[in-house]
């Protein structure tokens, strides 16, 4: 074998190192360019991370069907209230100064202390009650006019649609049970429960304070049915925040979110509990039967 020069030797060195870098792990960013950012957005919640995961999972679930990750391409700061809405803004300055890209606000609440810690960063609403115009969440669905969209309720169109009783007061969960106890002594003959979180967290305990006191009783969302209740009728709330995931891709890819107009539920559930109205010594119409999205036997 011939012998290698040291200029030959050099060369061979050189064009192997160079193999080398070509075939490890990628190459590096050429100057001037950058690796991708993975975009960080809030999720600000009133309640427990356990009574809002049925959203939580709609929102995910959007994300996804835009082609997000959660973990892998996009990054989610969740902060929740835990029944101390006193907490929330110190919760969204906590975001704000994380400096996330996006809040998603869930729960009225929510959305107010978002929109007071700050003017700048875009907060899309997954699905508001209060009506965002008269409240001065947005200047009109149309056009929202600030950094405030999102997703709204269709509350008040609702309400038309419902009983009109008795009022009792609860602000805290420890409320629940007088207020179950005041409608049983003042002869209430049903309950309508509007879709506050205090009562969207937890259908399981109202379901079965409605059952205890023999209310038949009426909540927003399906989730209050599939826990006991006896009825349901409302907006698809995971639906809403499904689609909320939308704006959220449409604002991350540069939409501004005052231009972004709010939008309104396509999907609405009328959901019965049969087995809870056999219980209670109730037959339901047909003509409500036939109503039903949903019927639990």
């Amino acid at each position: 074998m011939g012998r290698l020069t040291r200029r030959g030797f050099l060369q061979g060195s050189l064009a192997v190192g160079g193999i080398s870098l070509l075939s490890g792990c990628g190459m590096p960013p050429l100057p001037g360019q950058q690796a991708a950012k993975v975009p960080r957005i809030g999720f600000l919640a009133v309640g427990s991370r356990e009574g809002r995961a049925f959203l939580i999972e709609g929102f995910l679930q959007g994300l996804r069907e835009h082609g997000y990750t959660e973990g892998q391409n996009i990054l989610i700061e969740y902060r929740f209230s835990a029944d101390r809405d006193e907490r929330l803004p110190q919760l969204a300055a906590e975001l704000v100064d994380l400096k996330v890209v996006l809040i998603l606000a869930s729960g009225a609440p929510a959305s107010f202390a978002a929109k007071r810690a700050t003017g700048t960063i875009p907060i899309v609403m997954g699905g508001i009650a209060t009506d965002p115009v008269e409240t001065g969440l947005v200047a009109s669905l149309a056009h929202p006019g600030g950094n405030v969209t999102g997703m709204s309720q269709m509350t008040s169109q609702l309400s038309g649609k419902r009983l009109e009783l008795q009022r009792w007061e609860v602000r805290v969960p420890e409320d629940f049970e007088g207020a179950f106890g005041a409608a049983t002594t003042q002869r209430a003959g049903a309950l309508i429960m509007p879709g506050d979180p205090l009562t969207t967290n937890r259908p399981k305990v109202v379901a079965d304070l409605a059952l205890k006191h023999r209310l038949p009783a009426m909540m927003d969302y399906k989730e209050f049915v599939d826990a006991g209740g006896l009825l349901s009728m409302g907006a698809d709330l995971a639906d809403l925040y499904r689609r909320s995931a939308a704006h959220v891709d449409k604002i991350l890819k540069g939409t501004n979110a005052a231009d972004l107009p709010m939008e309104q539920p396509t999907k609405f559930n009328i959901s019965l509990n049969l087995k809870t109205a056999r219980t209670l010594g109730l037959t339901i119409p047909q003509s409500v039967l036939l109503q039903a999205t949903e019927v639990i036997q």
